[in-house]
């Protein structure tokens, strides 16, 4: 085979391979331009100032969540105050004040309610409208970390500096259950979707998950 048609053969393919990476890297960079874009918040809220006159900075923000209707968002943290503010347009809506320590977890309602806890050991249900507490659950001894309202908003998981997983009906506020975890700092607990499960881990590196059945919970 002559020299010179198989020289041209090799510089035509290393064009074709050199165009089609040059053609690929700039569809991923359009795609990433794209995605950026996207992502883009759509709306910053500034956070109303804080109310004590000897902090010279913000409140840092340990918490949010944002209601069924889409309408509030609501954060909270190291001020020991919730603030709920409409998302439109930032406005400050209420500031739910009565915790007495930093706010670890919150969380909405369906019903419009919105549930606090942290590290005062006390979970407080709010009324946002009338910036008022509904009902404070039993006060315990130690942080609470984080919170989980189940599928059907019946029961509250807590969990936090104690070995134990608490479970709350979020109706009278009465304990319904206690599960065992072997870990004196639990950061993170979350129900399945449709509710069946429960998982909780922390500190010691381990994850548990229960089987939640239908019905009344039973003592663990």
């Amino acid at each position: 085979m002559n020299l010179t048609l198989v020289t041209d053969r090799v510089c035509r393919r290393a064009a074709i391979n050199l165009a089609i990476v040059i053609a690929a890297a700039a569809w991923s960079s359009a795609c990433s331009a794209e995605t950026l874009s996207v992502l883009r918040a759509m709306r910053v809220i500034e956070m109303p100032d804080d109310t004590d006159a000897d902090r010279d900075r913000a409140s840092v923000v340990t918490a949010v969540a944002i209601d069924a209707t889409g309408e509030w968002v609501a954060a909270a943290g190291d001020d020991h105050v919730v603030r709920v503010l409409r998302v439109s347009d930032g406005a400050l809506v209420s500031e739910l004040v009565g915790h007495h320590d930093w706010i670890r977890s919150i969380g909405f309602h369906p019903d419009g309610t919105l549930v606090s806890a942290g590290d005062d050991g006390t979970i407080r249900v709010w009324d946002v409208v009338a910036a008022q507490t509904v009902r404070a659950i039993q006060p315990r001894p130690h942080v609470i970390y984080a919170i989980q309202m189940s599928a059907d908003a019946q029961h509250l998981a807590a969990v936090g500096f104690e070995s134990r997983l608490r479970m709350y009906d979020l109706d009278d506020g009465d304990a319904a259950t206690e599960l065992d975890c072997p870990c004196r700092d639990l950061r993170a607990v979350a129900f399945s979707p449709l509710g069946a499960l429960l998982a909780a881990g922390g500190r010691h590196g381990q994850l548990r998950v229960w089987d939640r059945p239908p019905g009344p919970l039973l003592p663990a």
